[in-house]
């Protein structure tokens, strides 16, 4: 009987552009936060639920060059000069180390997805004699939050005098219309979270609401 093989493409790890041996461990983080605002009843409780920030750590690897010396002659081995197996671990080290400290957002290609805008908030090696060849570390990453304020423009014009006089300007505003009285309550006791340390932020007021927070 023949045999069979099948073959599948395994795609590259990578963090930013940088290509990983392998992912030994992946963890994902996603999580919300709920503020401790009253719900009306009948009102949207999503309006008091606050997605946090998504946080991916990895446990990887980044092994040596393997060196392998195999002669037919039987002549010896030993006066030659084997190359540098640890200058692959050192280069991925400093690339690494460097990806750490440029603090810039990065895609992380990983096994079920991939995950962008991250950043690196920790990066850690621990090297033993069983492992110090190689190059084990973990790292961590946290997703950022990207806001863009909009800006709508408004014509007021002045409604006492007469029609002639009537002079029209320009007001930059975030929401329009009445307010209710329970979203000024409703604001109020965001503010008083943000004043108090979270969980919601300035960006998440301002998200919510469409207006920049002001304390």
């Amino acid at each position: 009987m023949p045999e069979v093989s099948f073959q599948y493409q395994i795609p590259k790890k990578m963090i930013g552009t940088f290509v990983v041996d392998a992912f030994i461990a992946e963890h994902y983080q996603f999580s919300n936060s709920v503020t401790d605002i009253p719900v009306e009843e009948g009102s949207n409780i999503a309006d008091n639920i606050i997605e946090d920030q998504d946080v991916i750590s990895v446990e990887a690897f980044i092994g040596n060059t393997a060196f392998e010396v195999k002669t037919t002659d039987g002549n010896s081995i030993s006066n030659l000069q084997a190359p540098d197996r640890m200058a692959r671990v050192r280069q991925a080290y400093q690339e690494l180390k460097k990806l750490t400290k440029a603090k810039t957002k990065l895609d992380v290609v990983l096994g079920l997805e991939t995950v962008t805008s991250m950043v690196i908030t920790s990066f850690t090696i621990d090297r033993e004699a069983e492992t110090g060849a190689n190059l084990p570390f973990s790292m961590e990453f946290k997703k950022i939050k990207i806001v863009h304020s909009d800006t709508t423009k408004i014509n007021a014009s002045n409604s006492s005098g007469e029609a002639g006089d009537q002079t029209g300007s320009t007001t930059n505003a975030g929401t329009s219309g009445t307010e209710k009285p329970q979203d000024s309550v409703a604001k109020e006791e965001w503010r008083k979270q943000i004043r108090a340390g979270g969980p919601a932020t300035p960006a998440d007021y301002q998200r919510r609401w469409g207006e920049p927070y002001h304390q």
